[in-house]
């Protein structure tokens, strides 16, 4: 089915909506202008949470619909599940279950996290303090007013760590913060020099980010699918978007095969 969506900006006017719903409930529809775009759906956001989901929420490029689409075969009065963070899928149980505690205020109890750890916390605490330092960097990144100073800083401390972690989820978690530090420096920036480096970075990374999460479902129910979840259709049309913004600043050597697979998913998936 596909219901169309109420921006954030529009809950105000939404009687009994409060902003914690909205964070709890919400989804990412687009990221564009370093902004993350959340909607709150009358019946999407009424399914419930699995760490092996069967279907998956997508949204249309403009970010006004969105509908949810099914992974695998479903028998009848099977239930629809959806996972509501897809990094989710690569963490050992209790860090998936202290995450979505965190997040969304509940104690996953999907048939995974009931079954015995399928994955081995092998990450050692030296790399969790650092990622929480990354975190702390970009929360006062996010406040500061002098973005390329802290911005520059903050380019070269991330790509070090994205380098050298082991972790995947922990590394896709950096590089979605990179990716917003790299935009903001573009729009930022008054140097062409500067301006052209940057969005060189920002295009490996993207294609970085593409690739990560094109292996992100690596359950073998899903090989007969397109490879695909809400934050890849994302990472897709963040790149198709800067290209198109930075063509001339960057040599966006994806850019025919990122249109290739946005085009075959607004045709499979009638978008």
């Amino acid at each position: 089915y596909q219901r169309r969506v109420h921006g954030v900006q529009e809950l105000g006017e939404i009687s009994g909506v409060h902003s914690e719903d909205v964070l709890t409930n919400a989804f990412v529809l687009s990221e564009e202008k370093n902004t993350s775009s959340l909607a709150i759906f009358k019946m999407i956001s009424l399914i419930n949470h699995s760490c092996m989901p069967n279907c998956t929420v997508v949204s249309s490029n403009d970010g006004k619909i969105a509908a949810v689409y099914t992974l695998i075969d479903i028998a009848a009065g099977e239930e629809l599940c959806i996972c509501y963070r897809p990094e989710l899928m690569l963490m050992p149980k209790e860090r998936r279950r202290t995450t979505l505690n965190t997040s969304h205020n509940f104690e996953c109890c999907c048939a995974r996290c009931q079954a015995s750890d399928d994955l081995e916390d092998d990450v050692s605490d030296s790399t969790y303090q650092s990622f929480d330092v990354c975190c702390y960097l970009f929360e006062n990144f996010i406040k500061s007013h002098d973005k390329s100073k802290e911005g520059n800083k903050l380019r070269k401390l991330f790509k070090s760590f994205i380098y050298h972690t082991p972790c995947l989820w922990i590394k896709h978690a950096v590089i979605r913060q990179l990716q917003y530090v790299l935009q903001t420096l573009l729009l930022s920036s008054n140097i062409a020099f500067e301006k052209k480096q940057v969005a060189q970075e920002l295009e490996e990374l993207l294609w970085e980010r593409i690739q990560w999460e094109s292996t992100i479902l690596p359950d073998s129910r899903f090989s007969s699918v397109p490879s695909l979840h809400d934050q890849r259709l994302v990472a897709l049309q963040a790149y198709n978007d800067s290209c198109t913004k930075y063509k001339n600043l960057a040599n966006w050597q994806h850019k025919n095969y990122i249109l290739s697979e946005l085009n075959t998913i607004y045709d499979v998936y009638q978008f």
